[in-house]
């Protein structure tokens, strides 16, 4: 032990110490705890939540219908005769256009280019996403098929308990368990192969995730490297 200095005296004091570091093992805490970092939980929205667009509320009924019914049956002869409707308005909109007697000008060119967009615009924004649900069974919602101020959300084909196939409109979402952020479903490309991704809203391309609909779970997949 030592005694403390008297008044008036200055000592100075010499030591020498050891210090032994050790790394400890990751508890199961820690584990547990990086393991929460890399998992999200996803909610399904509740029926009827998410609206449709308003000449589809007439055949959706709280945004959801069963697959063999008459609103099924109604929904796909929509499909078909829309479907004919567009491919007639367009070849006669290229038939219109083209003139076999005279050179090709400019304004030919003009509105051929215009009839190849906007039906590039009615396929990607009505037809394709219904056609891909049918093997995906999960597809985001185009602007086009939902109601003008609602927010992100996707259509969905299930079966219930009784094995009835049906289609809803519906929003996938969760909280970001590294920043808490919100996260909803987006496409996957460019950076990712899988379809469809949950993307956090404050960091979309680094805070990534997987999505399993029938869980309702996804695993961090992050950037691309």
């Amino acid at each position: 032990k030592a005694s403390l200095p008297e008044s008036g005296e200055c000592l100075e004091y010499w030591g020498r110490f050891r210090l032994d570091v050790e790394v400890l093992p990751e508890t199961d805490d820690m584990e547990e705890q990086e393991r929460d970092f890399r998992q999200i939980i996803y909610r399904r929205s509740e029926t009827g939540e998410v609206k449709p667009s308003l000449p589809l509320r007439l055949i959706f009924r709280q945004g959801q219908l069963k697959n063999r019914s008459w609103r099924g049956v109604l929904l796909f002869g929509v499909f078909l005769t829309g479907l004919l409707l567009w491919l007639v308005w367009f070849l006669l909109g290229i038939w219109g256009v083209a003139d076999f007697e005279k050179a090709l000008s400019l304004r030919q060119l003009g509105l051929t280019a215009f009839l190849i967009l906007c039906s590039w615009i009615i396929w990607a924004g009505t037809y394709r996403p219904l056609i891909r649900l049918v093997d995906e069974r999960v597809v985001k919602a185009t602007t086009a098929l939902v109601a003008m101020f609602e927010d992100s959300a996707e259509i969905e084909m299930h079966r219930d308990s009784q094995k009835h196939q049906w289609t809803r409109f519906v929003r996938f979402s969760g909280d970001c368990p590294i920043c808490g952020g919100r996260v909803l479903l987006a496409e996957g490309k460019p950076d990712h192969k899988l379809p469809l991704v949950g993307r956090c809203g404050e960091s979309p391309y680094a805070h990534v995730f997987s999505f399993d609909r029938v869980r309702l779970k996804g695993t961090y997949l992050g950037p691309d490297k």
